[in-house]
């Protein structure tokens, strides 16, 4: 990636996040970043080009992250709370109306969102699911695509509803993560559980 566009995509996702995406303008964008329209319409033909442009940047982020996150955890449980942690941490400084905005106005950036949920997130849980089970920290009955669908709807209806932001240490979020963790796991899983419980973010 052009080092120009990537710079441009990074002012714009630092003023996307703190006042959402209707309120940004091109002009609010070339301010920030001291340089003209011009050059942010000569990678760019328009703000919505931009603004899926910085979400799909972003996805891939986060998507990288999680990743690198699942390939160094001792055990499942261990693994869903990190991944927990870092997507509660990308939430934390998210305008509160942003995927309102998203979804109203801006539907081919709000569609990259539902595929990552609906195709990442959910293979995501499945993987940790089965993995729990084979470590028998999880219960050995559960229907792993059945769960992952109901927690993604779970999170899908938080969302709708502004409840999704925050950390691990706020409800509701925390209290549906430990409803996850907590009726998936065995007792063994349940004191593995106890021995790894989030810290509050600062």
């Amino acid at each position: 990636m052009e080092k120009e566009t990537a710079n441009i995509l990074d002012g714009a996702h630092e003023l996307f996040l703190k006042r959402g995406f209707k309120s940004v303008t091109m002009d609010d964008i070339a301010s920030h970043l001291k340089v003209s329209k011009k050059t942010i319409y000569k990678w760019f033909s328009d703000k919505e080009t931009l603004i899926t442009k910085v979400v799909q940047r972003h996805l891939e982020q986060v998507q990288s992250m999680v990743c690198e996150i699942c390939s160094d955890q001792k055990n499942a449980v261990a693994e869903m709370l990190s991944i927990g942690t870092c997507i509660s941490k990308t939430k934390q400084s998210v305008s509160q109306n942003i995927f309102y905005e998203l979804e109203k106005y801006y539907p081919d950036a709000f569609k990259l969102i539902e595929d990552h949920r609906e195709h990442f997130v959910k293979k995501l849980i499945v993987k940790n699911l089965n993995r729990g089970m084979e470590e028998g920290i999880y219960r050995d009955d559960l229907d792993a695509d059945l769960i992952a669908s109901l927690y993604i709807a779970s999170t899908n209806h938080l969302l709708e509803h502004g409840l999704l932001l925050g950390s691990l240490t706020d409800n509701p979020l925390k209290q549906l993560f430990n409803y996850h963790l907590r009726g998936c796991c065995t007792q063994k899983g349940i004191e593995i559980l106890k021995q790894n419980k989030p810290k509050p973010q600062l």
